[in-house]
């Protein structure tokens, strides 16, 4: 009898969540419940929990259905110099598929909402777009692009056959703007009374002239000074074979330290014989062998911040050249004046001098007895003075100055001091050695490293 009575009571239970079930799904359309698959018709739907304000989960929704519209638009590439590049490069590969379907998606035109759906957790929204209505628009968007990316490449053409190197580049690169859309695709056009794939004709004719420009240093191995300039400054020639040599004219070029570091001016325009210059205002690190790299700026050379994501990974696949400069580094020369005395009379040994020179020495700094010879004059001032004396233990204090001497301007670059430094032993000249360790030793850890920046930074 209880196995009966609890049989109904499971039955009625598995009836009542039935129902209950059923009425969760009471008035859910059937685009909700089960994708639509319509062949002529692009499907985007979207779904997101209501949460905040109704002006921000619809958003959201929409934005999930476009997105869903444009996942489905997809790029073949069919042009054979972007698949060798991408196949090169898979990274790249991909990178341009994402921008390509971004761009798929800032262009989509003709979407219909056809429905909307939400309960008390969920909103829905329901689009679609015409395949053929896309592809028509698409069509016309294209021709249209194929005609402006044509003509600026036309003009550059003509530049590069007058020799204006740098604006036929700026222009081919600019070529690709219009098409950037349609870069995978083979876009054809006529030119000069013939066929072209246009994206192939733009990106070898790029690579071609890019690739036919030759960087030169004019003396590619100089000597240099930790702290100094570099005077003269680096110098190179940019050149393209076409088919005589000829300079390249205002062409943008970054200059970097590859090994070692310092301060030099980074962006230079070679002129009208395709020199370009580079000022090192400061060699900074104590490496012997340090090296500057030059190379053509494709940055500022293809339009700069102007160009598209999607061009600007198309075009990170060209090669350039670049040019190395090779500097052997030497230390500053310096020479040491010490003054250093106890109670009033010169020591016989110096006790912070050797400190000193120890330390910058192992900085790269070199040490000269000829003034004429040197590029810094490092002065040292230290005195020892008598304390008191107490139960048996006799006290002496040393204050000490360092400064330098910029021998070619003349200024005082740098200046410091330690006071007071106290010690205590059985003889004031004990106690006065052991203090001038201590000045040694402060000076040593906190005035040398600051020298060593105000004259290397």
């Amino acid at each position: 009898m209880r196995s009966t009575i609890f049989s109904r009571a499971t039955y009625s239970l598995c009836f009542i969540s039935a129902i209950f079930s059923s009425l969760s799904h009471c008035g859910r359309p059937d685009w909700v419940e089960k994708r639509p698959i319509i062949p002529s018709v692009y499907v985007g739907i979207g779904m997101t929990q209501k949460h905040g304000p109704s002006a921000e989960y619809t958003e959201v929704a929409k934005n999930i259905a476009l997105n869903d519209i444009a996942s489905q638009i997809t790029v073949s590439i069919s042009s054979d110099v972007l698949r060798k590049v991408f196949e090169s490069n898979e990274k790249l590969g991909e990178e341009f598929q994402s921008q390509i379907r971004t761009s798929a998606k800032a262009e989509l035109e003709g979407v219909q909402l056809v429905d909307t759906y939400e309960d008390g957790d969920e909103y829905w929204v329901y689009f679609r777009l015409s395949k053929a209505d896309y592809e028509s628009r698409r069509a016309d968007r294209m021709a249209n692009a194929i005609a402006m990316s044509l003509d600026l490449f036309s003009k550059g053409r003509s530049n590069e056959k007058t020799g204006d190197f740098t604006r036929a580049i700026g222009l081919y690169a600019q070529a690709f703007g219009p098409i950037e859309k349609y870069l995978a695709e083979p876009l054809e056009a006529s030119y000069e009374g013939r066929r072209v794939l246009l994206v192939n004709e733009i990106y070898t004719s790029l690579q071609s002239l890019v690739g036919r420009i030759v960087l030169t240093a004019m003396a590619p191995k100089r000597d240099a000074t930790i702290g100094r300039p570099l005077k003269p400054p680096l110098e190179l020639t940019a050149t393209v074979e076409a088919p005589k040599t000829l300079p390249v004219e205002r062409l943008p070029l970054t200059f970097k330290f590859i090994r070692g570091s310092g301060n030099l001016v980074e962006h230079a325009l070679t002129d009208k014989n395709g020199i370009a210059r580079c000022e090192v205002h400061k060699i900074t690190a104590s490496e012997r062998i340090q090296m500057i790299e030059g190379r053509i700026n494709l940055h500022d050379l293809f339009g700069g911040d102007s160009v598209s994501p999607v061009v600007q990974t198309v075009m990170s696949s060209i090669p350039i050249s670049t040019i190395k400069f090779v500097l052997n580094v030497s230390g500053v020369d310096v020479v040491v004046d010490a003054d250093e005395s106890m109670f009033g009379k010169k020591l016989q040994q110096n006790r912070i001098e050797p400190v000193l020179k120890s330390q910058l020495g192992e900085k790269g700094f070199a040490f000269v007895v000829d003034v004429s010879k040197a590029a810094l004059t490092v002065s040292i001032k230290a005195d020892a003075r008598k304390g008191a004396e107490m139960q048996g233990l006799a006290f002496a204090y040393v204050s000490a100055t360092v400064s330098v001497l910029d021998m070619e301007t003349g200024q005082e670059i740098f200046k410091s001091s330690v006071e007071d430094m106290k010690e205590g032993s059985d003889t004031y000249e004990k106690a006065a050695y052991k203090a001038f360790s201590s000045a040694a030793n402060r000076i040593a850890q906190e005035l040398i490293p600051k020298l060593v920046e105000k004259v290397q930074k």
